[in-house]
């Protein structure tokens, strides 16, 4: 084989190595933050996507604001044409890294029925969170009564959680299926998450949900079904439904 013809791929195996180590350096040096645009106009917004800046995956509140995700350099590029900006989040990577931690790790309390609440610990543990964010928990509301005459119960989360505000409301609710349990953990991991985001104020998100709206749970829609579910299994598991 002449020597040209084998010096020559090689030499680009080279470069194209280096090309690709440099640029995997590059990316990894990006930072992104989300920011939020106030009261965005038409003209703002052509401007915006001019500048390269993309607009695809924004959350807006029309006639508020847009917010948008950008890189440390197109920063630079809003900064230097004059567009004004509140950073939310100031660096996105580290901010969700922080919220990839394991419920243990976050004090989130499992229950004993596979880690999963009991009826009368789900109860517990309502009365627990209502104890520590009594300004933002409202009392509990019985709605109703079941079948087999137990409580059906809701309660608001809200920055006037006993008042009718004039708000946009919000319904979640959970264990409608008496064996999908992990229906009813969420709801309070999510209020126990948004309370202390909210009372920490280091989650823009969080205070504007809580102040913005009046956000209810029913923990359980069946509580027959889950009593039952809990007298025969009560360990968890099984797959009667």
């Amino acid at each position: 084989m002449d020597k040209k013809e084998f010096i020559i791929p090689l030499y680009l195996r080279v470069l194209l190595i280096l090309l690709v180590v440099n640029t995997s350096q590059v990316l990894s040096q990006d930072i992104y933050k989300s920011i939020r645009l106030w009261s965005p106009d038409p003209e703002k917004i052509q401007v915006i996507q001019k500048l390269g800046v993309a607009l695809d995956h924004s959350i807006a509140r029309p006639g508020s604001y847009v917010d948008i995700v950008i890189s440390e350099t197109e920063e630079k590029i809003l900064l230097s044409n004059g567009i004004i900006f509140t950073t939310l989040i100031d660096d996105l990577t580290s901010y969700y890294q922080s919220q990839n931690i394991p419920a243990m790790q976050r004090d989130f309390p499992l229950g004993s029925m596979q880690g999963n609440y009991t009826w009368e610990e789900l109860n517990q543990r309502f009365d627990e969170l209502k104890e520590l964010y009594p300004d933002i928990i409202s009392e509990k509301l019985i709605i109703g009564q079941s079948n087999e005459g137990n409580d059906i119960w809701a309660f608001k989360l809200s920055d006037n959680p006993d008042q009718d505000e004039n708000e946009p409301e919000i319904l979640y609710t959970g264990l409608t299926h008496a064996r999908e349990p992990i229906s009813m953990m969420n709801l309070f991991y999510f209020v126990q998450n948004l309370c202390e985001s909210y009372s920490e104020g280091n989650d823009p998100e969080a205070v504007y949900l809580v102040n913005e709206r009046e956000i209810w749970f029913i923990p359980v829609v069946n509580p027959d079904g889950y009593l039952y579910n809990e007298l025969i299994e009560p360990s968890g598991g099984g797959m009667h439904r």
